[in-house]
């Protein structure tokens, strides 16, 4: 009976498709101009419950109205908007601390009725003001931008005076529509600046006298152990204060408390940072903890990522620099700094082992609780005993303010089973991977030692655990009855974790695993009628939460832990899809950027820790094509801007590494197996011999896919330079990009096979220079054939890419509207595939096809753009970036009834829905306020479309552009829409005239 329904479904979805379908989907979003060829039902498999939702902040799907609005005169008397919404400061949400001298300001909009159609913002008001009580007089003291007769509502620059350090804004937006009406003001923001010097410090870097930090051999190992340090100070406030701000940075990582409460809820701070150019500060507003009289700050320190042999660090121990500026009530102002008068003692806490390499080896943290000196972090507390704290004179860096969102607890899972493989030994499953720590209810003897080891899983399968790489921690007990453990300064990714050393067996329900990850807003929903792509879609956001730790993506969360540029790719899509991750992509932008040989200009593989090995050419072009999508997604000239010195820099390298005008290899220093990598993990073939998982992909393949990659970033710097009215660049960059297609055709293209590869892998090598228009007019025909021939008949149906041949095969794939071929890939159960991944019971994306290596990884997350650039069709136009203008090209794909998206863009929420009715195809598409969208519609005949029950013809806010390859392509304004596409009426002579009824 399933396969009849699946049969039916198919059947009912090809009746309603022309067969000119192929050729309606042109996507230009991947930034190349490029144009067309023109030619089941399985059970979920849902995550573990957590006690605190993973989608907590998911936007939830709304539902769209369908009435036309009637404009009447009655209506010009008030305003079409209600008040301005999410306003943002830098992209982030009432930041504290910036250090962006001219930050950019920016709101969404809502019509006053629901569903209104073609709403525009025709000019704002911004009042900036010192203090909540004058904004809420309407008064702008440090700027009135007054009336500006400009439709901008994202990336407004600040144009008041300048900003001094320590200073609050606060600010509010109200905007004027078609009839030149006023909105309500909105809500009140704020920013706050933070300390944009290093002449606004008054605080030293401190850290524990070297003899009481130097890390020591343990008795009979050859590991090393770290003494981790204890740091307070003491201070009175002798009256009133009005406010208090901390600035904090470290050099490893802290936790900050101050009269015992913890500051904040972050975790893992700071971010990590290339440490030879800059660290990051965190703020914190702490005026509710300081009080009258006597208060104390007490600061742990852990060891992080701050691990000598890392480039950039200088010495072997953590340190502090913190700066609390209190504002009294009478105008005067206290500083309480890091300096020489801070008391350290030792933590109870130490770190053994963990010297940071590609096999995983992040330390153990070893707690001693009867080490403890209770009170410690109290005003109270007697720390005579303890030594004064060490000044530490380090080479000065740029200190920047942590402008991303902090590592969070975003999750709370119950142990959902408990196994016992030796007596003494108790296995906890949590049910899925996920990255973070756990937090257990402990008791024992005093001195008693309790053993943990945490495993990540590819299958679940409690007796098969290999993932380990030297994850452990220990625990020694103190002898009370109401002990916890909860490691403080490092995360694991693990679904096992074994205890041993217990005095009796565990109950679950004294076992909890804490996700924590980069606290990023979800953005985005998808859901459709397979339940085996609504687990896909999960497992693509749950990874991608399990990699975001430190404000970068990590490759693999347990046994590397670097920022690779090629993964990165490879995920971006869907993160810039499925996370509001713009600030996120900034600050990882800017630690490439930092990474950059000054003598050669070379960008290496992974930022911000550099590795010599390990990538080519496509990992360090994340320098340009991180700041492409942002500007894409939020339509960021600024990222532009700062990147492009970079980018000019970067291609100069390369262009030194080139001979007869094609990139030939180089490596870092010199070439190894792992220098000049192409697609990397592709599915393994049965004669690799080398290491990993994956396939190592032959000579001739990097060569090609290394030279186009070259064009493509060629291409985009063209484009880019061009934004940036760089015009002899961009006609340099334009005429290299066309002597490099052609000198890669000559050297590669083989006419008669219509191919650039000789090799059994074929799909990356077809897909990726019909992707970049790189294959000669001519023969781009037999390419694509060859190119669904390999995926159709060679493959039945399987994929056969890696990381980022993934991206670049499935973007190809869309562009063409051959989404049917890639929900055949996705859902395929047998290997390669993430189907088969499920199949095997997957909790996270694995690292390759094929266990093996890293069960948490970023290799293949780039499915989860397809959910909203194929099956929902939303994508951003490069002519009008940020959303501004919309382009609306969803796939329905045989097999599937329905699907639904939603995309909160910088403008608002847009969703597309589809479902099949019969012989007839539903749309319904929520378009914000102040955008416009362009619409293809799978029809040749516009007669058989229409919009809430009338002829397009008829539809307010909607306009004819054009007729061309089987497809109806419409302009549409804001508001809610819904189309219905009937196959079953053949288009008549003379049925194309149509009026634009766009409203005024």
């Amino acid at each position: 009976m399933k396969s009849m329904m699946t049969t039916v479904r198919c059947f009912l979805l090809a009746a309603v498709l022309p067969a000119s379908a192929a050729a309606l989907y042109a996507d230009d979003a991947f930034g190349l101009g490029a144009e067309p060829l023109g030619a089941r039902n399985p059970m979920p498999m849902p995550l573990a419950e957590p006690c605190e939702a993973l989608d907590s902040r998911v936007l939830p799907f709304q539902k769209i109205r369908y009435q036309p609005v009637a404009h009447s005169a009655a209506a010009i008397h008030h305003s079409s908007f209600s008040a301005p919404v999410s306003l943002r400061c830098e992209y982030l949400e009432n930041p504290l601390g910036i250090d962006v001298m001219r930050p950019r300001l920016g709101w969404a909009l809502l019509s006053r009725e629901a569903g209104q159609r073609d709403q525009q913002q025709t000019a704002y008001q911004i009042l900036v003001a010192s203090s909540p009580e004058r904004l809420a007089r309407d008064e702008g003291d440090v700027w009135d931008s007054s009336k500006v007769r400009r439709d901008q509502s994202l990336q407004v620059i600040y144009a008041g005076p300048p900003l001094q350090p320590h200073t609050n804004c606060y600010w509010k937006v109200r905007v004027w529509d078609a009839a030149d009406q006023p909105s309500p003001w909105s809500d009140a923001a704020s920013w706050s600046m933070g300390l944009l010097h290093l002449s606004d410090w008054t605080a030293q870097w401190i850290a524990a006298p070297a003899e009481r930090t130097k890390p020591s051999r343990t008795e009979g190992a050859d590991e090393e152990v770290t003494i981790l340090p204890l740091l307070r100070k003491h201070f009175c406030l002798d009256r009133p204060l009005r406010a208090a701000t901390l600035y904090v940075s470290s050099l490893g990582y802290h936790q900050v408390e101050l009269n015992g409460n913890k500051v904040g809820d972050h975790e893992f701070d700071p971010v990590q940072s290339d440490y030879s150019r800059r660290v990051y500060y965190v703020t914190h507003d702490v005026t509710s903890s300081v009080r009258l009289g006597d208060n104390v700050l007490a600061v742990s320190l852990g060891k992080g990522c701050y691990w000598p042999g890392i480039h950039g660090v200088t010495q072997d121990r953590p340190a502090l620099l913190l700066e609390l500026v209190v504002s009294c009530s009478d105008g005067t102002q206290i500083r309480v700094a890091s300096d020489g008068t801070w008391r350290t003692a030792a933590a109870p806490l130490h770190l053994v082992g963990g010297r940071r390499n590609a096999g995983g080896d992040f330390g153990t943290e070893v707690y001693d609780a009867r080490q403890e000196q209770l009170g410690w972090n109290l005003a109270s507390f007697d720390d005579s005993r303890w030594r004064p704290a060490e000044i530490l004179q380090l080479a000065p860096v740029h200190r920047s303010a942590q402008m991303i969102a902090p590592n969070r607890v975003l999750a709370r899972l119950p142990a959902v089973a408990m196994h016992q493989p030796q007596p003494g030994e108790y296995l906890l499953d949590f049910g899925t991977n996920l990255t973070g720590r756990l937090r257990m209810k402990l008791a024992g003897a005093s001195g008693a030692e309790i053993g943990i080891l945490y495993y990540a899983s590819h299958t679940g399968e409690p007796g098969n655990l290999t993932e380990n790489f030297r994850q452990s921690d220990r625990y020694i007990c103190r002898g009370d009855s109401d002990e916890e453990f909860c490691s403080q300064f490092n995360w694991r990714s693990f679904r096992f974790v074994k205890v041993t050393g217990l005095a009796k067996p565990p109950k679950l329900s004294d076992a909890a695993a804490e996700l924590i990850a980069t606290d990023l807003p979800r953005t985005s929903t998808f859901e459709c009628f397979d339940p085996v792509l609504n687990r896909l879609h999960e497992l693509v956001v749950h990874t991608h939460r399990c990699l975001t730790l430190g404000g970068i993506q990590v490759d693999c969360p347990h046994r590397e832990r670097l920022g690779y540029g090629a993964e990165g790719l490879g995920s971006l899509g869907q993160a810039l899809y499925n996370f509001d991750a713009a600030a996120f992509y900034r600050k990882w932008t800017q630690d490439f950027q930092d990474g950059q040989d000054p003598q050669t200009g070379m960008v290496y593989y992974t930022a911000p820790f550099r590795i010599h090995s390990g990538g080519g050419p496509a990992w360090s072009g994340a320098c340009i094509l991180f700041p492409w999508q942002v500007y894409l997604f939020q339509g960021d000239q600024r990222i532009l801007e700062e990147g492009y010195p970079t980018m000019r820099r970067w291609l100069e390298c390369l262009e030194s590494h080139c001979q007869d005008g094609l990139l030939q290899q180089y490596g870092l220093p010199k070439m190894n197996i792992w220098q000049y990598l192409g697609d990397w993990a592709s599915p393994r073939r049965p004669d690799d011999t080398l290491p990993c998982s994956g396939h190592w992909t032959s000579e001739e393949e990097n060569q090609v896919f290394n030279n186009l990659h070259y064009y493509r970033q060629l291409m985009l710097a063209g484009r880019i330079a061009a934004i940036l009215g760089e015009a002899d660049d961009a006609r340099a960059y334009g005429e290299k990009a066309e002597a490099l297609r052609q000198q890669i055709n000559a050297a590669y293209f083989d006419s008669a096979s219509a191919s650039y590869t000789r090799g059994e892998q074929q799909q990356t090598y077809l897909a990726f220079p019909l992707l970049l228009e790189v294959v000669p007019a001519e023969h781009r025909g037999r390419v694509w054939q060859n190119l669904l021939d390999d995926i159709t008949q060679r493959r039945n149906g399987h994929l056969d890419f890696g990381v980022l041949g993934g991206v670049y095969t499935l973007a190809a794939l869309t562009r063409e509207g051959r989404s049917d071929l890639i929900y055949r890939m996705a859902t395929q159960r047998s290997w390669p595939g993430w189907g088969h991944m499920i199949e095997q019971g997957a909790t996270t994306l694995w690292e390759h096809w094929l266990p093996g290596d890293s069960s948490v990884h970023n290799s293949f997350l780039s499915i989860g753009e397809w959910f909203f650039s194929g099956l929902a069709g939303i994508m951003p136009d490069p002519e009008a970036p940020g959303f501004r203008r919309i382009h609306l090209r969803p796939q329905p794909v045989p097999g599937l009834a329905w699907a639904k998206a939603t995309f909160a863009s910088p403008y608002g929420v847009i969703s597309s829905v589809w479902k099949v009715d019969g012989p007839r195809l539903v749309f319904e598409f929520q378009i914000p306020p102040n955008t416009t969208a362009t619409v293809r519609l799978p029809t040749a005949n516009v007669n058989a479309v229409q919009e809430s029950g009338r002829p397009v013809s008829q539809a307010v806010g909607v306009r004819l552009l054009r007729l061309e390859r089987g497809a109806v392509e419409l302009e549409i304004a804001s508001g809610n829409y819904r189309f219905v596409v009937d196959a079953s009426r053949e288009p008549e002579r003379g049925e194309t005239d149509h009026k634009d009824r766009r409203s005024n």
